[in-house]
């Protein structure tokens, strides 16, 4: 059985560019860390050019690349900048069909090429971020956010996400009226 590596965000911001890193299997467990870089990158006020990197990245879950949808809608909304979304070739089939292809300038690499992005991460410097436990606050609205945003990139992903949405709607953990079962629905980790 092959050993999964952990999700791992990394960014940094020089001079007027943002570096988004995200490597290893991205899952619910990343989610809240990447929003808030996401918010932090987005209190900005002067950006020219954004980058995120998918190119270490392994199987990232629907979450993530709402939340990735999220950043590149809100970086052309805030700063006029189309981000580019460097990944792996065998990667892109996928991200086409997330839509991400509609809001990002899509960067494919060989593993070949792969060097060459190495040689660029090391000259910028990178900021760790931590992973985040699943039961945080706010991580339901969060995930209900992300998959929004996968809606509207495409409404043929509607049937696929909604049921989400909506089963996360009507969880019976953590409502705002206080009470909870105690239970968790294995929708939030969709």
């Amino acid at each position: 059985m092959t050993q999964r590596q952990n999700g791992s965000i990394t960014a940094s911001n020089q001079g007027r560019e943002i570096y988004l890193k995200l490597s290893g299997e991205l899952r619910v467990t990343v989610c809240m860390s990447l929003n808030h870089c996401i918010d932090n990158f987005l209190e900005l006020k002067n950006v020219d050019s954004v980058i995120v990197d998918l190119v270490d990245a392994g199987q990232a879950d629907s979450t993530i690349m709402g939340l990735l949808a999220r950043f590149a809608i809100e970086c052309q909304r805030r700063f006029q900048v189309r981000p580019m979304l460097w990944c792996q070739m065998e990667d892109l089939r996928k991200l086409m069909a997330m839509s991400l292809d509609e809001v990002y300038d899509l960067v494919t690499f060989t593993r070949e090429q792969e060097s060459a992005t190495r040689n660029y991460r090391q000259l910028i410097q990178l900021q760790s971020m931590s992973t985040d436990d699943v039961d945080a606050p706010g991580l339901r609205e969060t995930i209900i956010e992300a998959h929004n945003r996968l809606i509207a990139l495409d409404s043929d992903q509607a049937d696929q996400f909604m049921a989400v949405v909506e089963a996360l709607r009507n969880a019976s953990y953590g409502d705002r009226d206080g009470s909870s079962s105690g239970k968790k629905s294995r929708a939030t980790l969709a």
